[in-house]
């Protein structure tokens, strides 16, 4: 059966903690975090709108601003590879 949205947070949780981070993060900074890196690392912004299910790029902009530097989150600092 499909996890649910709960169930899949409390699994984030649990991850988080378990590897010292900050639990405050939502699967939607993981989200913001994945298509920022991907839009930053010079994949063409359509593309990126449709795999984030975008229909409009002017949101898929809307994720490329951060939150954070990259040096305070280590998860903002991997890199994706399209």
């Amino acid at each position: 059966t499909p996890l649910s949205r709960q169930a899949v947070h409390k699994m984030l949780k649990k991850t988080l903690m378990a590897l010292g981070f900050d639990v405050d993060k939502t699967l939607h900074s993981f989200r913001r975090g994945v298509i920022s890196n991907l839009l930053e690392s010079g994949h063409r912004i359509e593309s990126v709108a449709k795999v984030s299910g975008h229909s409009n790029i002017n949101t898929t902009k809307g994720y490329l601003v951060r939150e954070e530097k990259i040096e305070d989150n280590p998860l903002l600092s991997l890199k994706f590879k399209g």
